[in-house]
């Protein structure tokens, strides 16, 4: 934008504040800048998610379980936040700093207290831009790390994990129409470390896979990768 119009915007804005406003008193905050750096990130050890509201998540493709949560912040094209990382009961505190090209390609450094890194490069998927739909996820589903799952055509989840939790929750399409799925799971009684909690999450349906996670935050947090049977 040339600077005379920007300038011209001041002014006007001015009239309008010496006004009173501009006429609907309205004062409702000015939307979100749409993330360029979301969608489902694809490599070779790792996946991730970049929800349009800022939410990234990291899973191990080999699921050992751990799972990475940020808040995203972006700039051009690079990406910035901080979070936590999950392993067990084992909670960090991390930062993350990356860069992306839109809908082609992404690295991202995460830094855990201790000062150790873990660098993570992987590619759009284009899964991303399909149409979710929970009748896709009904099915029977068995995790890389054991546990086994069922969805059904209504949402709802249950399932044990690979080291015998009891699961239960509910799936939800996410109200940016994207192609990725809001979970809610509550554990159960023991050996679940938390019983009762109920941990929010994310995951994608690629193929015949979901890869996803949750997380309490601070508290406790697990990826999943299974497979439909």
């Amino acid at each position: 934008m040339k600077r005379i119009g920007f300038s011209a915007l001041l002014v006007a804005a001015a009239s309008l504040a010496a006004c009173g406003g501009g006429g609907s008193g309205s004062n409702t905050p000015p939307a979100k800048p749409v993330l360029q750096s979301q969608g489902a990130w694809i490599g070779t050890t790792y996946a991730g998610l970049i929800t349009p509201d800022g939410e990234g998540w990291i899973v191990p493709l080999q699921n050992d379980g751990s799972v990475t949560k940020i808040a995203v912040k972006e700039s051009a094209n690079t990406v910035s936040g901080s979070g936590h990382y999950y392993e067990g009961l084992m909670v960090s505190s991390v930062s993350s700093q990356g860069n992306f090209e839109a809908k082609k390609s992404i690295t991202v450094t995460t830094t855990a207290q201790n000062g150790s890194k873990e660098t993570v490069t992987a590619q759009y998927d284009a899964v991303y831009d399909g149409t979710p739909s929970l009748a896709a996820i009904a099915g029977n589903y068995t995790g890389v790390n054991g546990g086994n799952y069922t969805m059904l055509a209504d949402g709802s989840v249950t399932g044990t994990t690979g080291y015998g939790c009891s699961v239960s929750g509910k799936a939800t399409l996410d109200k940016s129409g994207k192609n990725f799925y809001r979970v809610t799971l509550t554990e159960g009684a023991a050996p679940c470390p938390y019983p009762g909690l109920a941990l929010p999450g994310v995951f994608v349906l690629k193929g015949t896979q979901v890869i996803g996670a949750v997380a309490a935050v601070g508290k406790v947090g697990e990826s999943f990768v299974l497979n439909k049977q």
